[in-house]
């Protein structure tokens, strides 16, 4: 059965490639972005609107909605990802992590819900980071956002159970990041316990499991080739 996604964050990168898998499957797709142009040849329906504004999420649902006749699938993939630690944390950048990464996804959630017919059933799905098991040093605000999304999805579960399925995705690394040395990912990646970094059909895959099983909610899948399993500064070292 083909489902109604909308993919935020999906003009690029992770949520690029999601939604190109989901429109592989025969989906019907929408993505949302801040800015991206997303390429050419994507046949998904394209919104835009900056998520730290708290009226978009709601705007950006509605749209979807119009535009595929209903949405049955919500991915928040939008991530705000910045570097500060504690002798660095300013108001600002807390303030602006919590606003993408947590209260877009909830208010989303939120408005999502609220545009299932009454006994229609949705899939929320929220891309954490396998940091929240093992927060490393260097990315202070943006971790705690993650935490807090991956403890909504248990509270909501419950919440919002039996219409709508709350889960969660924490990938490890997938890409190289601005100003990393060509081979870093590939050197990360082999010191992880399954020695290989994340690809992003895999965690394509993981989202096409969540949409295919609909006995699961409350529940985060780790997609980290093992990152997970021991803290970060064991697995990359000081470098």
């Amino acid at each position: 059965m083909a489902e109604r996604i909308l993919i935020t964050g999906g003009a690029q990168r992770l949520g690029l490639a999601l939604a190109r898998a989901m429109l592989a499957e025969g989906h019907r797709v929408a993505i949302h972005t801040r800015r991206s142009e997303p390429p050419g040849d994507l046949e998904a329906v394209v919104l835009q609107g900056d998520l730290d504004d708290p009226s978009v999420p709601a705007r950006i649902v509605g749209e979807a909605c119009a535009r595929l006749g209903g949405l049955s699938v919500l991915v928040n993939n939008a991530a705000r990802f910045e570097p500060d630690r504690i002798d660095t944390l300013d108001a600002a950048s807390f303030d602006a992590h919590m606003a993408t990464n947590l209260r877009a996804p909830l208010l989303a959630i939120q408005a999502f819900a609220a545009s299932l017919e009454p006994d229609g059933t949705g899939l929320a799905v929220n891309i954490v980071d396998q940091k929240i098991r093992h927060p490393g040093a260097g990315y202070l605000s943006y971790t705690l956002s993650k935490i807090a999304l991956e403890g909504a999805v248990r509270t909501l579960a419950a919440e919002l159970a039996p219409r709508v399925r709350i889960a969660a995705i924490a990938p490890s690394i997938i890409y190289e990041s601005a100003g990393m040395k060509p081979g870093r990912l590939e050197t990360l990646g082999a010191r992880l316990p399954l020695r290989r970094a994340t690809r992003p059909e895999e965690v394509a895959a993981a989202l096409a499991y969540l949409i295919e099983t609909p006995s699961v909610t409350g529940e985060t899948l780790f997609v980290d080739s093992g990152e997970s399993l021991r803290a970060r500064s064991v697995i990359l070292g000081a470098s």
